[in-house]
């Protein structure tokens, strides 16, 4: 599998990042994904999901076929309303591309996406180290 990874800035909560970031490392790490980018979305979450430049530059590599799998936190780290996010997975899924929820450890698409189980790992806090800057290891 090939990934991209996007945060999603909230000032109500500065180390949310942080945890964003090492949740979707770890799971790049342990399910031996190849991290294609990371890219953080800076905007307020007032704007709407699939207007965010980073959404957008998201959207315009799934359409250049550059990766396969969209990494996110969690769900609700995108700050957007369930229609919106259901309007990214609409378009995403027209490429191809599956998301996953790295805190919970599972697939983010509903209905209709059928994945092998995940192998059983441990999603603990201490068990990653974080890449020098461009490097998974």
């Amino acid at each position: 599998m090939t990934a991209q990874c996007l945060y999603q800035s909230n000032t109500a909560d500065l180390a949310g990042m942080g945890r964003q970031r090492k949740a979707c490392l770890r799971a790049v790490r342990k399910l031996q994904w190849r991290l294609t980018g990371e890219l953080t979305s800076d905007t307020p979450p007032t704007m709407p999901l699939l207007m965010r430049p980073a959404v957008k530059q998201i959207i315009a590599s799934a359409e250049r076929e550059e990766f396969n799998t969209l990494l996110i936190g969690d769900p609700a780290d995108l700050l957007c309303e369930p229609q919106e996010l259901e309007a990214l997975l609409s378009v995403l899924n027209a490429h191809d591309i599956h998301v996953f929820g790295c805190q919970r450890g599972r697939w983010v698409e509903q209905n209709g996406r059928h994945f092998s189980p995940l192998p059983s790992l441990s999603w603990a806090e201490d068990d990653i180290l974080l890449p020098r800057e461009g490097v998974i290891s």
